[in-house]
């Protein structure tokens, strides 16, 4: 009887090690996958599914911002071409014009100065002529050619035309 008595004691009996497996173990790891399972379904999967949304977008807005930043450099560069050719186009016509304009001044200046070298010996040659005669009318004809000088040479009659 002995026998049976300690046989049931031990069987009652639970013994302590660090692992105990009995029936609470499998509910435990049963109960954990189900909390990963709905876990899973209802927080994991949609986050992760908006973060690879959000990844898509983005990715997608870089790939745009790099189409038009290179439409832009295109045509930033064609403006600088344009821009670069139209200077020189410019440059050349300002380098016509001022050299139109010199030859131009410089007729009009050897014209004056050939006018004014007629001019000059006229007087010189009327004074000769009117040596003898009154000193207030020699003034007065030497007022009057120097008007005239001034008008035909100083002062331009006509316009002045500086393009071709």
């Amino acid at each position: 009887m002995n026998n049976i008595y300690f046989l049931l004691v031990s069987i009652e009996e639970k013994s302590g090690g660090l692992f105990d497996f009995d029936g609470t173990l499998p509910l435990i790891a049963i109960q954990f996958l189900v909390l990963m399972f709905i876990l899973d379904k209802l927080l994991y999967t949609p986050i992760l599914d908006k973060i690879f949304e959000r990844k898509t977008a983005l990715k997608n807005q870089e790939e745009q911002t790099e189409i038009k930043i290179k439409k832009t450099n295109i045509a930033a560069e064609k403006y600088n071409n344009f821009l670069a050719v139209n200077q020189a186009k410019v440059q050349s016509v300002l380098k016509d014009f001022e050299m139109n304009l010199d030859l131009k001044l410089e007729d009009k200046l050897k014209k004056f100065d050939q006018s004014r070298a007629t001019t000059i010996t006229k007087t010189e040659q009327s004074i000769e002529k009117t040596f003898s005669t009154d000193n207030t009318e020699i003034i007065g004809q030497y007022k009057k050619l120097l008007a005239t000088i001034i008008v035909e040479n100083v002062i331009p009659t006509n316009n002045i035309s500086l393009t071709k």
